[in-house]
């Protein structure tokens, strides 16, 4: 069962290697906006790279995100232009923690449920009114490492 520690443990922890993987592709393609890049096939939809900190990192671009592994770390990120925002969704999270973090099946309603009651208490933000695509983001790290449930 998640908790809400668990719960923005598990936000902080996406939003963290999801930063690094997204950095390291910028900087080993030399661009800002990925998405962008794939379209106008500036950078390749698929393949692998070579970073000095991270090491291999193997990339599919899909839609306006992309899925990323590195060693076992398995993530997969929306990507919201060329802004430094890291929006996530019920899914994503689920997968991630699933596949990165070892919590086995996650259930997608919970994780759902558990998206809400962050939002109803203001801890993250929806994108519902924004053009990040019907994701949630922090609404800042220092609420969420600060924040008091019952």
């Amino acid at each position: 069962m998640l908790t809400h520690t668990s719960m923005q443990d598990l936000i902080r922890n996406y939003v963290k290697d999801a930063a690094q993987v997204i950095a390291a592709l910028r900087t080993s393609f030399g661009c800002r906006n990925l998405t962008a890049a794939v379209t106008s096939t500036q950078i390749p939809r698929l393949g692998e790279i070579h970073h000095e900190i991270l090491g291999a990192i193997s990339f599919q671009f899909h839609g306006r995100g992309c899925f990323a592994s590195v060693g076992s770390l398995k993530i997969d990120i929306e990507l919201c232009g060329d802004s430094d925002i890291i929006g996530f969704d019920a899914w994503r999270l689920c997968r991630y923690a699933s596949e990165t973090l070892g919590w086995g099946e996650v259930d997608l309603d919970e994780m759902q449920a558990e998206l809400d009651q962050l939002y109803d208490d203001q801890l993250i933000r929806s994108s519902k009114d924004s053009p990040l695509f019907g994701l949630y983001y922090q609404s800042s790290d220092e609420q969420l490492r600060s924040a008091r449930h019952p």
